[in-house]
C-alpha cells in the first residue's frame, strides 16, 4: 500500500487554477506537486476537500478506501435522476470502494487521466458510468434487494475507454455479472 500515507490526485477539466490558488496550495502542502491543472499529494493525515478547486479527484486513504469524484455543472447535473448506490452531493458524484486493496492493480495506473473523460460523457447524457457505480454498490452489498433497479442504459457491451477504466477501478468482473449487460 502507501505505508500510512493518504494519496490525493486531482485535476481540472476546463478552467485552470489561478496563480494565487496554486501558490496557496503549494504553501499549505509543501510536498504537493501543484500545477494550474493538477495536484498530487501524499500526506500523513487527511487533507481538505480539494474538490473545491478541481473537477475530478482520486483519494486513497491509508486505511485502504478509494474514492473517485467528479464535479459536474449544477445546471447540467440537476437534470439527471440518480437513484444509484454511490454518493451524490449537489453537483458532485463519488464512487467509493472500501478496502480497495482487494481489487488490484490500484496505484500508478494513471487513474485520473483515464477516468477524467467520464465527466464529459455524463454531461453529454451518457448514464453508463452511473449504472456501473450502481453495480458496484450491488456487488458490495450496499443496495437492498427490494430497491428498484435503475434503468439499464444502452451500450453496456460497447464501453468507452474511460468507462472500461472505471470498470477496472471499481473491480467489476464483467464476465461473471449477469446484471452487467442487463440480461
Amino acid at each position: 500500500m502507501l505505508n500510512n500515507v493518504h494519496y490525493y490526485e486531482y485535476s481540472t477539466a476546463n478552467t485552470p487554477l489561478t496563480a494565487r490558488q496554486v501558490k496557496n496550495l503549494r504553501d499549505r502542502y509543501e510536498n504537493a506537486i501543484v500545477t494550474p491543472k493538477y495536484l498530487v499529494l501524499r500526506h500523513f493525515s487527511p487533507a481538505n476537500d480539494f474538490m473545491a478547486f478541481f473537477d475530478a479527484g482520486i483519494y486513497i486513504t491509508k486505511f485502504g478506501d478509494c474514492k473517485f469524484s467528479l464535479k459536474l455543472p449544477e445546471n447540467n447535473f440537476k437534470d439527471y435522476e440518480v437513484p444509484f448506490a454511490f454518493d451524490v452531493l449537489e453537483n458532485q458524484i463519488t464512487w467509493t470502494l472500501n478496502n480497495c486493496e482487494m481489487y488490484p492493480p490500484r496505484f500508478n495506473n494513471r487513474w485520473l487521466e483515464r477516468l477524467l473523460p467520464l465527466r464529459t460523457e455524463i454531461m453529454g447524457g451518457d448514464l453508463r458510468p452511473l449504472y456501473l457505480g450502481w453495480l458496484c454498490g450491488v456487488r458490495d452489498g450496499f443496495v437492498i434487494e427490494t430497491s428498484p433497479k435503475p434503468p439499464c442504459p444502452e451500450g453496456l457491451k460497447n464501453l468507452t475507454t474511460a468507462q472500461t477504466a472505471l470498470v477496472e477501478f471499481l473491480g467489476l468482473n464483467t464476465a461473471s455479472n449477469e446484471d452487467f449487460y442487463c440480461i
